[in-house]
């Protein structure tokens, strides 16, 4: 993983995600990977 700067539509596709909604298509690349780890982990954040 690279330490790059996430541009404007991956973050909205992580903003998306974290608020329950499905990511946007053009999501892809690094910032699908985290998108995919953090909908994953989202059961787990929300407990804490």
């Amino acid at each position: 993983m690279s330490n790059r700067p996430l541009n404007p539509e991956e973050l909205e596709g992580i903003r998306r995600l974290l608020d329950g909604e499905p990511p946007p298509p053009e999501l892809s690349g690094e910032a699908a990977s985290l998108a995919e780890a953090l909908d994953a982990l989202a059961p787990v954040l929300t407990q804490a």
